[in-house]
């Protein structure tokens, strides 16, 4: 699991990278504003994916995928930002004029939230904070959680908002 991790990070890390590359030729100023904030967020995301990670390897929970929810929780957030990554570079060659943008890619997006990450989240909570009153490093995971899903959500609403 944590290779997997790890390599999907390396590759995020590698796409968001690109994107920041190709958004230089973004001509119009509100367009580069949009794009800017969705590469913040993502870079956000970036950043909370990684130190969540780091919080579960140091705590050294089990990595079952189907063990905590944590660790599944995790593990989605991984698989929505591989593809969320495909809408904003769909919004770039669209703001670079390549292309017009598909608006499924971020309704899809969202529906993934939806269905996938937000009940693993609310279950994910429930659990920690019951953990977290007999073991005070889960409240630590339960605040690098919540600050994932927010930026998650974060940059679901500006996609859905270009």
């Amino acid at each position: 699991m944590i290779d997997t991790w790890q390599t999907s990070l390396v590759v995020f890390d590698t796409r968001i990278r690109t994107l920041q590359l190709w958004s230089k030729d973004v001509r119009d100023i509100s367009s580069s504003m949009e794009l800017d904030w969705c590469i913040a967020c993502l870079a956000d995301i970036r950043s909370a994916l990684y130190q969540l990670q780091a919080r579960i390897v140091d705590e050294r929970l089990p990595l079952a995928r189907n063990g905590r929810a944590v660790v599944s929780y995790l593990s989605e957030a991984y698989v929505w930002s591989a593809d969320v990554v495909d809408d904003v570079q769909a919004l770039v060659q669209e703001l670079r004029g390549g292309s017009v943008r598909d608006v499924a890619l971020a309704q899809d997006s969202s529906a993934y939230i939806d269905d996938f990450l937000d009940p693993l989240f609310h279950s994910m909570c429930h659990s920690c904070r019951g953990m977290s009153a007999s073991r005070p490093p889960m409240r630590a995971l339960l605040h690098l959680a919540e600050r994932l899903h927010v930026a998650i959500l974060s940059l679901a609403w500006v996609l859905q908002a270009a």
